[in-house]
């Protein structure tokens, strides 16, 4: 039952072994024309404090390391092959699959695109952020929630790759200058206010860098110290989002009505005052009297609306919106 393919000078070949022929050289066609394309991983131009748990080195001027890549402190510049310029900031777990594409898992990333780099595309776990020509951040929380910020141009946001085949509450759209949105888990999109100070921007890197490398965050570090052994002290507050803010004559601190940004150093967080209602409250123990107080803070301007702004008030001291507790 077995065919056999005769040739002219009298040889043959049998058709099982023609047939196993065809098969590997069909394999191997097929691996070459689906094989991934190669592609310029992004350059590293800075690093300020990186620390990373898979302990990959980065070096400036070299490519970013394959694979997937975890920050536990600091933050990196990269540019990619196009120019766009790229900014993470940990904690960060990230990987850079194409040349213009970043998948973050995890974090914050700024990205400045010129025009040659337009359709750089930052993919979280809900979405896909591609750029239109522009400048925009992306926040994803632990929990994958994402959240765009477009400072410039717009962005069209559209399901991630991996929630296209599953029913999706994020039908493509474009997210124009001045605007946020947030994504939830399962695609679900609300408005948000953009909040640029929530991002380092490229240009302010070289003067944090700077800092770092002249021993400022060491400084800081020892001078907290030093504040936290006081015994005058009545408060510290290091603005983290789940830290308890509470000092001997306190009875209830950091009741906060206000979103999270960049700190002062990489990895490091502070609180936004942007309208009228952010704020946060202390509340004092009842025997508790200051004649006087200092009141300390590292405050960033970024703008002011009016002509006298307040940083610290007791109740009643100043109007306070009728609808408030307070």
């Amino acid at each position: 039952g077995e065919q056999v393919l005769r040739t002219g000078r009298g040889t043959s070949i049998r058709w099982p072994m023609l047939a196993a022929g065809l098969a590997v050289v069909a394999a191997g066609l097929s691996w070459w024309l689906l094989r991934p394309e190669p592609f310029q991983l992004p350059i590293v131009v800075r690093t300020v404090g990186v620390e990373t748990e898979n302990a990959q080195p980065l070096e400036l001027g070299r490519p970013l390391p394959r694979g997937e890549l975890h920050f536990i402190d600091g933050l990196v510049e990269l540019r990619t092959e196009k120019g766009a310029v790229v900014v993470i900031e940990a904690p960060a777990r990230f990987h850079w699959p194409a040349a213009e594409r970043l998948v973050l898992i995890e974090g914050r990333a700024n990205a400045d695109v010129p025009e040659a780099a337009v359709g750089f595309t930052i993919e979280t776990p809900e979405a896909e952020l591609q750029d239109l020509g522009t400048r925009f951040g992306v926040e994803v929380s632990a929990e994958g929630e994402s959240r765009l910020h477009v400072f410039e141009g717009e962005v069209l946001a559209r399901p991630a790759p991996s929630r296209k085949k599953n029913a999706s509450n994020l039908p493509p759209r474009g997210v124009r200058q001045g605007k946020a949105i947030v994504i939830a888990q399962g695609g679900e999109v609300s408005q948000s206010q953009v909040r640029g100070s929530a991002f380092l921007l490229p240009e302010e890197v070289p003067a944090l860098d700077a800092a770092w490398r002249a021993g400022q965050r060491k400084n800081w570090q020892e001078w907290v110290g030093s504040i936290r052994r006081d015994d005058t002290l009545v408060l510290y507050s290091s603005f983290a989002p789940k830290s308890v803010d509470r000092g001997p004559q306190v009875a209830e601190g950091g009741s906060r009505e206000v979103a999270y940004v960049q700190g002062r150093w990489p990895g490091r967080r502070a609180v936004e005052f942007a309208t009228g209602r952010d704020r946060i409250i202390i509340r004092f123990k009842e025997d508790v009297t200051l004649p006087r107080a200092t009141f300390m803070a590292w405050v960033r301007l970024d703008v002011c609306q009016d002509r006298y702004q307040t940083l610290c008030f007791a109740p009643g001291s100043l109007p306070i919106n009728r609808t408030d507790p307070e």
